[in-house]
C-alpha cells in the first residue's frame, strides 16, 4: 500500500463499496484520478482538506506515519465540509480523528482501522490547525442499539445492495455488500459513512445522500 493512499482515504469511503475497484491496480488508478480531479476543484473552491499533499507527493513531502487501528470514547464532535472531526479519548490519551462524515455522538465508543497521522494540519472548514490529526476512512461504532428501520425499496447491483429505509427520523439510503432482503423487512445497522451526490454507474442513479455500511442485521420480527 502506498503511504499517500491512507492520507486521502477520507475522500474515498465509497471506494470500498464501488463497483469499479476490483483489484489494487485499479484502486491506485482510481485514487490518482480522483486526486487529480480534486486538485483542479481546489483551484476554484475552498476544500477543507486542501492542505493534504496529492497522491504522488504525499510520501515525499508529508511523510505521513501509518498507524494501526485503535479505539476510545468520543469527547467532542464537529461536522464541517462534509467531514467529521472528533476528539477521542484512548488508553494513551486524547487524539484528534478526521473521517468522512459519520453518524457518531459524544459519549459513544468507537474504533477505527489503519490511519495516517498528519502534523501541523490546517482545516480551512474549521479555520483551525491541529498539531497532530489522524485521517481514517470511517468510524466503527461499538456497542449500542444502532439505527433501525423498515426497507421500503431495494436494488441489487454489482454485488451490492442499495436500500431505501424508513426510520423514526426520516428516510435514508444505505449501500452495503449484497444481502438477501425484501421490501418490508426490518433491519438494524451500526455506524457508517455518508456520501453526498454519489453516482452509482451500475444503477445509473445519483443519490443526494447515501450511507455506506459494512453490514445490516435483519430483525426477527421482520415481515
Amino acid at each position: 500500500m502506498k503511504a499517500g493512499y491512507l492520507v486521502i482515504l477520507m475522500a474515498l469511503s465509497a471506494a470500498g463499496c464501488s463497483e469499479q475497484t476490483t483489484n489494487s491496480a485499479q484502486q491506485a488508478e482510481l485514487v490518482e484520478k480522483i486526486i487529480a480531479k480534486q486538485n483542479q476543484a481546489n483551484l476554484a473552491a475552498e476544500n477543507p482538506h486542501a492542505g493534504i499533499p496529492d497522491f504522488k507527493t504525499a510520501a515525499a513531502v508529508a511523510k505521513p506515519q501509518i498507524l494501526g487501528g485503535s479505539q476510545g470514547q468520543v469527547k467532542f464532535v464537529q461536522q464541517a465540509g462534509g467531514y467529521t472531526y472528533a476528539q477521542v479519548v484512548t488508553e494513551t490519551g486524547p487524539v484528534w480523528i478526521a473521517a468522512n462524515r459519520s453518524a457518531i455522538e459524544v459519549g459513544e465508543k468507537v474504533a477505527w482501522r489503519d490511519g495516517a497521522i498528519m502534523r501541523n494540519f490546517h482545516s480551512k472548514a474549521l479555520d483551525r490547525s491541529f498539531p497532530e490529526i489522524i485521517f481514517i476512512s470511517s468510524f466503527i461504532v461499538q456497542g449500542g442499539d444502532g439505527v433501525q428501520g423498515k426497507v421500503i425499496s431495494s436494488s441489487q447491483s454489482a454485488g451490492y445492495s442499495y436500500l431505501e429505509v424508513a426510520t423514526d427520523t426520516g428516510t435514508v439510503w444505505l449501500a452495503l455488500p449484497a444481502m438477501r432482503i425484501n421490501n418490508g423487512d426490518q433491519i438494524r445497522w451500526i455506524g457508517g459513512s455518508e456520501m453526498q451526490n454519489f453516482h452509482s454507474k451500475s444503477l445509473n442513479k445519483t443519490f443526494d445522500s447515501i450511507w455506506f455500511i459494512s453490514s445490516a442485521e435483519k430483525l426477527k420480527n421482520a415481515s
